[in-house]
């Protein structure tokens, strides 16, 4: 794939993703009312970018909050940035990635002190996805 090409796909799928948005906690704007565990599923996948090449394997990782645990490498920091984002999973960020395309499918599901949980997004590159989730898909 051509670097012209390797930006135009950058480009439109950053496009694509603030046009769509995301999946995420019902009201998530609002503060949690107290209460109701904090238990996630974190997966990353890795599609593969162009046709006829094989994905990477996808890995998938636990996250408890209050109290702290799971198989998340760094759970207290996790949980740090899932509170500071309300449980919306993503933080705002003005750091710039490469322009690369290697996309990464990000989804969590499970509860956020006991509201469900189903949010999916897809990144065009393993950068963007870690300055918008910080270090919770960071395993």
């Amino acid at each position: 794939m051509s670097l012209r090409r390797n930006v135009l796909a950058a480009v439109v799928a950053g496009t694509a993703l603030t046009l769509t948005g995301a999946a995420t906690v019902a009201d998530a704007t609002t503060e949690p009312s107290g209460g109701g565990a904090t238990e996630l599923l974190l997966t990353l996948e890795h599609p593969s970018p162009d046709e006829g090449l094989p994905a990477r394997p996808s890995r998938s990782v636990t996250l408890t909050c209050d109290p702290v645990g799971g198989t998340h490498p760094d759970p207290a920091r996790a949980c740090a940035d899932l509170e500071a984002s309300k449980g919306t999973l993503e933080l705002p960020s003005d750091q710039a990635c490469i322009l690369l395309y290697s996309p990464v499918v990000a989804t969590a599901t499970g509860t956020w002190h006991g509201r469900a949980v189903n949010w999916k997004r897809r990144f065009g590159n393993d950068c963007e996805l870690r300055v918008r989730t910080r270090s919770l898909f960071r395993f």
